[in-house]
């Protein structure tokens, strides 16, 4: 056992399975071992801001010049992305943290610390 943490894609994914614990009563259903841990992950974000989108939809954003800025990010830069998207949008806010599997992981477990401990959740 290692007393340093070790981040890595599944690492990711089960923190990303905590957060969406502690956003739904009833989860959506995801695979335990999914096939491409950041194709489970980015599901999973789809799957909050399609519940967020229920509370309260979001106005039209330019889908074409969004979908240019998919294909040039690299894979955590998408995820990186999609999380600061769902900070933004809990929140109203962002938190800076590096676009790296580590930043992803450390982002993920302040979202889920942010909505376990606070009642500053704001739908924007």
């Amino acid at each position: 056992m290692s007393l340093f943490r070790t981040y890595s894609p599944r690492r990711l994914w089960m923190s990303t399975l905590q957060l969406v614990n502690a956003m739904f009563h009833t989860r959506p259903s995801f695979a335990s071992m999914p096939k491409s841990y950041f194709k489970a992950v980015i599901h999973a974000h789809q799957c909050i801001r399609s519940d967020l989108d229920e509370v309260i939809p979001r106005e039209q954003e330019d889908n074409h010049s969004q979908t240019e800025d998919n294909h040039s990010q690299t894979t955590i830069e998408h995820v990186h992305a999609s999380l600061q998207d769902l900070e933004k949008r809990l929140f109203g806010c962002q938190t800076d943290y590096p676009a790296t599997i580590e930043g992803c992981c450390q982002h993920t477990e302040l979202l889920q610390q942010r909505l376990g401990k606070t009642s500053s959740c704001v739908v924007v």
